[in-house]
């Protein structure tokens, strides 16, 4: 006789609770003071770990070797000392990120974060592309789209994005229920990497009064004001007419010295580079312009480029020719043929709130939010719109009446012999770098 069909029970499981948070405080941040600390691991699992490290690497005398004097190390006093001031490093980095305004700072938070920035991006001598930076190219639009008009929509999308960052309003990351520490997106707007002798440093400048945008077209560099009245299709219009500008004064072909490859360059010598570019401008010309691209929002690159294949738009947006480019920050990179993409400074965040920005931006587009302004069901990830998926609202501005067309003010750069040197060199070993490489996608 058959057996009737087994029929399973199924329960539904209980809702994780909810993780302890402060409402009181803005979406973005309401997580922060109750984040885990980040573990200091035992010697008895870091010395095992670091020898099957260590493993492949080594011959069988060098790993007994190894194995020696991690046994030794271990039966010393200068262990347990060692291992006493890294957890006490751990209390006191933790202590300090307890805040939410050192949350918002980037102030401490974990044991490793000052070194991990140091060791494995600051310190780094070698050029950050090809070896540091990353890449996105991005979805092409549904329907041909000018290049100028490809290039408001990113600058309005980050804007508004950048706006939710600044007033706390985004929701939180998470992965399922556990939300992840926010503070790296102070990172993500005006905020760039300088190049200093043996070690590199990140400066994050405050969002006011610093509401521009740098673009590069034909090497010449321009500043647009790009926090004005913002909301709906004017603003939108607004820039698209401002950003035609510079394509019509600039045109398609580079003129004059690159001073962006200088920022190409390895490391060590862009730091030689940038003082000897301040001192060849006596009337203070090059340290404006600098300044301007230090304390800008994000880098535009207006690229003469028309990539086809995915093999042309991946290093375009990777690297380019090395030239039309500030690789010390954040840029998007707009194509003749209205294609784009986006290069990631890493040295102080990974990738996680660039791409969230760039998952924010095209999806905007897509849903056609630049001209109406409305939102959507998610709210932060999926539109430009006044409000959230907390049900918070960004700060005032989004959705008011465009203003006056802001006007591109051209960044002029003033060489003198030795500056063209440096450029010439950086422009030199930059190609020679990357006739090394290939890229098949």
């Amino acid at each position: 006789m058959p057996r009737p069909p087994h029929r399973g029970v199924h329960t539904a499981r209980p809702a994780p609770p909810e993780p302890p948070s402060d409402a009181t405080l803005p979406p973005m941040h309401r997580y922060q003071p109750f984040l885990p600390a980040l573990p200091v691991p035992p010697l008895e699992h870091t010395v095992p770990l670091y020898l099957s490290s260590i493993a492949p690497h080594c011959t069988p005398a060098q790993l007994a070797a190894a194995q020696r004097d991690a046994r030794a190390f271990l039966a010393s006093p200068l262990a347990a000392q060692l291992q006493d001031r890294l957890l006490a490093r751990a209390a006191a980095e933790d202590a300090k990120g307890r805040s939410v305004q050192a949350a918002v700072d980037g102030v401490g938070g974990n044991w490793l974060a000052d070194w991990w920035n140091s060791w494995a991006y600051n310190s780094v001598r070698d050029p950050v592309v090809p070896w540091v930076s990353y890449y996105y190219v991005h979805k092409d639009p549904d329907t041909p789209t000018p290049p100028e008009r490809r290039a408001a929509e990113l600058v309005r999308g980050a804007m508004a994005f950048r706006e939710l960052v600044d007033t706390g309003a985004l929701a939180p990351d998470k992965t399922r229920e556990t939300p992840l520490d926010m503070s790296s997106f102070k990172y993500l707007f005006n905020s760039t990497r300088y190049p200093e002798p043996d070690e590199d440093w990140t400066k994050k400048f405050p969002p006011a009064p610093n509401g521009h945008v740098v673009l590069v077209r034909g090497n010449r560099f321009w500043k647009l004001a790009a926090d004005g009245k913002a909301g709906g299709d004017g603003d939108l219009t607004l820039l698209r007419r401002a950003i035609a500008k510079i394509y019509r004064a600039s045109g398609p072909d580079s003129s004059g010295p690159a001073v962006g490859a200088l920022t190409s360059a390895p490391r060590d010598l862009w730091a030689r580079a940038r003082p000897a570019l301040l001192a060849a401008s006596p009337s203070g010309l090059n340290k404006r312009a600098l300044h301007a691209i230090d304390t800008a929002v994000i880098v535009l690159a207006l690229d003469a480029a028309r990539p086809v294949t995915r093999e042309e738009i991946g290093w375009a947006c990777w690297a380019g020719d090395g030239r039309g480019r500030w690789f010390d920050k954040h840029q998007f990179i707009v194509f003749d043929n209205g294609r784009s993409g986006f290069l990631g400074e890493h040295s102080a965040m990974d990738g996680t709130p660039t791409l969230r920005l760039n998952e924010f931006v095209l999806a905007a587009r897509a849903a056609g939010r630049f001209d109406d302004g409305t939102s959507t069901s998610d709210g932060t990830r999926a539109s430009t719109s006044t409000s959230t998926s907390d049900g918070t609202s960004p700060a005032a501005g989004t959705a008011a009446p465009a203003g006056p067309e802001p006007e591109p003010e051209e960044l002029i750069f003033e060489l003198n012999d030795e500056v063209r040197g440096m450029i010439a060199q950086s422009e030199k070993m930059f190609d020679e770098v990357m006739q090394k490489h290939d890229m098949h996608v």
